[in-house]
């Protein structure tokens, strides 16, 4: 897969085509699309290079369901312009490239878990396709899960790699935001919390949500079965 501009008479042969303006690729069997979005990382940086996949692409570790992927394109240009192919959408942002816990990936960078929490406090509404930044309840499923797969301390640990980074990404407001829920997750501060999860975890209570999803799937193919009756196994006395 290549964005340089091909000669004509290979075109021509068929031996390669175009997916989208100044993208071609030698693959003449996948659909556009498929292709597109199953070599997103390598589509978004023939375009951004060494951008990074931040907000909600870098909470899903890719792009969401409509095909949108966010990415920190540098400090210029000031706007980039969303880039339209078949499968995907690359949705630029101005900010400062990567940053301290950033991870390369594939001539990209993956945003920190500390700076994926920071900027997916942020509200944002979807103009067209899904909103920028998780929502709430998203973003409080991801901290309890967290907590629970990791333990308490490392919501502590977050919050710290939190504060090490703010200043970089210009996100002071949003510590304090961010510090208020990492707080109420453990029953330190207050703050309005939204989920089920997250309000059992501040009342000392957390439960493991995807280990009960899974009983209530047991529970609900066992009582579709037709089961044989066994009589009761007679005792010695």
């Amino acid at each position: 897969m290549s964005q340089s501009e091909p000669s004509r008479p290979p075109a021509g042969r068929g031996e390669i085509r175009r997916l989208a303006r100044g993208l071609y690729t030698s693959n003449l069997d996948e659909s556009a699309a498929q292709l597109v979005r199953r070599r997103w990382y390598d589509v978004a940086a023939l375009y951004f290079p060494g951008a990074v996949i931040v907000d909600r692409s870098a909470a899903v570790s890719g792009p969401a369901a409509d095909g949108s992927l966010f990415l920190d394109s540098g400090p210029t240009p000031a706007n980039p312009r969303p880039v339209k192919l078949p499968g995907l959408t690359l949705r630029p942002r101005s900010g400062p490239g990567p940053v301290e816990g950033d991870m390369e990936f594939a001539d990209l960078w993956m945003a920190s878990p500390a700076r994926i929490a920071l900027e997916n406090i942020r509200p944002s509404r979807a103009r067209s396709g899904v909103a920028r930044t998780l929502r709430r309840e998203e973003l409080e499923e991801r901290l309890d899960r967290m907590a629970r797969v990791r333990g308490a301390q490392a919501l502590n640990e977050l919050r710290n790699d939190v504060r090490a980074i703010a200043p970089a990404l210009s996100a002071e407001e949003q510590l304090v935001d961010l510090d208020k829920l990492v707080g109420a997750l453990l029953g330190t501060q207050e703050a309005d919390l939204r989920t089920p999860a997250a309000k059992a975890r501040r009342a000392g209570l957390a439960y493991d949500t995807e280990r009960l999803r899974r009983f209530e799937v047991l529970r609900s193919e066992l009582a579709k079965q037709d089961l044989a009756e066994r009589s009761a196994t007679a005792t010695s006395t």
